[in-house]
């Protein structure tokens, strides 16, 4: 949000950004920002999706602060969405404290979420005070308290780290204070809507990668790119000088695993031809006869 804040509201721009990023290569990332509603979001955000080569069976999740213009846009796009872990992890220790939990307790429970190992749900129906003794809670624990009811699906952390989701929204957060705060916050500036909206868009395409990788690139990769959870490291991927040479040496190396002609002389064809050479040795031999006989004369 641009602006200055009047009475804890910032009548400013709001800036909206979206990355776009495959899972096992989040490197690989494509940026979008501008200044728009959430209706007229969506349709650039589902553009990058098309581009990125993203299919209909697979799947794309959705992560974010709980910004309510973020839940809208999961909506309109049929997305399922994931509350940013560290952002539920600043509401649960509002609760905890108002339930008076000691710091050793806080931070052990913390870390737990952190690590996806805590449905919310189901520690908030274990852990909560009764409701009798909640109604002593200060202001600050009530809208915690709401604000983690309103969004229990977006907070089945172990079973989003089962199905391999994301959990955490650090890239998109990182982005938004260096890419879009660092240029568009400085101190005495100014922004009207067009102009906000013409530098957005301008810094996303500039901190994007050169050109979008599909989707499809990919999964078409040789097997042995792929290290654990489908993974790839940064010097594999075919956008990069090394992982261009990485490609044509895991292709070979892969057709001759199939054919079972690893350590087998015939990869060489009819191997190496050799022959000894006679007539060459032989005049080498006199010659070094002839030069010792100088010497010894």
């Amino acid at each position: 949000m641009l602006g200055q804040a009047q009475n804890g509201k910032c009548p400013g721009v709001e800036i909206k950004t979206a990355c776009v990023y495959p899972q096992n290569a989040p490197r690989e990332r494509t940026l979008y920002s501008t200044v728009e509603s959430a209706e007229d979001f969506c349709d650039p955000v589902a553009g990058l999706l098309r581009q990125a080569g993203v299919r209909q069976n697979d799947t794309v999740v959705l992560v974010g602060d709980g910004a309510p213009w973020i839940a809208r846009i999961a909506e309109l796009q049929n997305l399922p969405l994931v509350l940013d872990v560290f952002h539920a992890s600043h509401y649960l220790d509002v609760v905890m404290q108002a339930s008076k939990w000691t710091e050793t307790q806080r931070s052990s429970e913390r870390k737990r979420l952190l690590k996806g190992e805590i449905q919310v749900q189901s520690w908030l129906e274990t852990c909560l005070p009764l409701p009798c003794k909640r109604e002593a809670w200060i202001e600050e624990a009530r809208s915690a308290l709401n604000y983690l009811q309103n969004r229990l699906s977006q907070m089945d952390y172990p079973t989003f780290i089962t199905r391999g989701w994301p959990i955490g929204s650090g890239q998109i957060e990182g982005i938004n204070k260096s890419v879009i705060g660092h240029r568009m916050k400085r101190s005495g500036q100014h922004w009207s809507r067009p102009g906000a909206r013409g530098m957005a868009s301008l810094r996303a395409r500039r901190y994007s990668r050169r050109s979008l990788l599909s989707h499809d690139d990919l999964r078409r990769l040789p097997e042995s790119t792929y290290g654990a959870g489908g993974s790839i490291r940064p010097g594999d991927l075919p956008t990069t000088d090394s992982g261009q040479a990485s490609l044509i040496v895991r292709m070979r190396w892969e057709e001759l695993r199939d054919a079972g002609l690893l350590d087998d002389s015939r990869v060489e064809g009819s191997g190496v031809a050799t022959r000894f050479l006679w007539a060459e040795t032989l005049i080498l031999l006199v010659l070094v006869i002839l030069a010792a006989g100088s010497i010894l004369i």
